[in-house]
């Protein structure tokens, strides 16, 4: 009988090699990239399924790994929070190209009762989350339902 043994490189090359078919791996250029901007704490506690946590702090580090052609929504708490306003503008004076801001962000989500990770038992996830009268034309912005589509859910 025929047996195949592991190798730890093999095994690496491989995965990497189904990643990056998958469109997963870090230097993809068209597949979706949703990236949550909470704490740790936060992104534990409930995110977008599919998304990855960069804190905002974090972004700029995390961004210089990406194709400026990959196609990016960053998302926050909710409508009060700046963090995707001001990541998607970083964003976008990198030099990326495909960048939007999911303003509704977690609350705006799970009120949506679109699909989570985690327990979502924070207070915020369940108050009010209403749109500003006033938008900001500097930055392309993403709706819920919009969102949702790019991801396959609506």
């Amino acid at each position: 009988m025929f047996k195949i043994r592991s190798h730890p490189a093999v095994f690496s090359l491989f995965f990497t090699l189904l990643l990056a078919g998958c469109g997963w791996a870090t230097g993809s250029t068209n597949q979706l990239l949703v990236i949550n901007l909470l704490d740790p704490e936060l992104y534990q506690d409930c995110h977008i399924t599919g998304s990855v946590n960069v804190p905002f702090e974090q972004l700029e580090n995390y961004a210089q790994k990406l194709s400026r052609e990959r196609e990016i929504i960053v998302y926050c708490s909710n409508y009060a929070c700046t963090a995707s306003k001001m990541a998607a503008q970083q964003l976008v004076k990198m030099g990326f190209k495909h960048v939007y801001a999911y303003e509704a962000g977690m609350a705006g989500w799970v009120q949506a009762k679109l699909p989570v990770t985690g327990p979502a038992q924070e207070r915020y996830l369940t108050r009010a989350n209403e749109r500003p009268t006033e938008s900001d034309h500097t930055i392309n912005v993403i709706e819920t339902v919009e969102l949702a589509a790019k991801m396959g859910l609506k």
